[in-house]
């Protein structure tokens, strides 16, 4: 049977699951709640909301943080184009109420320093040796000495143009 035949909604995932049914952790019963400790039947608990199948691998928990977070959904692809765009436009349409259907500015800033950081930590870096207080003292002393320097240097000067002001003057 041709896939574009059936009208385009069948898809090649829909026809796995109805052949292949899942195993592992998702396919297997439920039982009792993690949180309350009712039965278990479907997804979620009926007594108190808690998701049956709780994640315990760090790729769940990656996964988790990723969707609690930005909500990959459609979302995203409303809310970036616009950010770059017209923020102006997404400003007011987030201030006017219109928020579902965009990413919360308080989550694409976390999320944002979570790439930041994420990607800094893969960043070259030279590791900085300080000098010793002893080593700063003396340098400083050397710059002041310099600037002593310079200043003197520059008082002659002025003081070399008054005296020609002063001699130019009196004739």
């Amino acid at each position: 049977m041709d896939l574009e035949a059936a009208g385009g909604a069948v898809t090649a995932g829909v026809i796995a699951g109805a052949i292949e049914k899942p195993t592992g952790h998702a396919g297997e019963a439920h039982g009792a709640c993690a949180d309350c400790g009712a039965e278990v039947t479907g997804n979620f608990c009926s007594n108190c909301g808690q998701a049956a199948h709780v994640h315990r691998t760090l790729l769940h928990l990656g996964e988790e943080l990723l969707h609690g977070v930005m909500h990959f959904d459609g979302r995203l692809w409303r809310t970036l184009p616009l950010l770059i765009l017209n923020p102006g436009r997404l400003t007011r349409e987030w201030v006017q109420g219109r928020r579902t259907r965009y990413v919360s500015p308080l989550a694409m800033f976390l999320f944002t320093l979570f790439v930041m950081f994420f990607a800094l930590s893969f960043m070259p870096h030279q590791a900085v040796t300080l000098p010793s207080l002893p080593q700063q003292i003396e340098a400083q002393k050397e710059a002041v000495a310099e600037a002593e320097q310079v200043a003197a240097a520059a008082r002659k000067e002025v003081d070399a143009a008054a005296t020609a002001m002063e001699s130019s003057d009196g004739s």
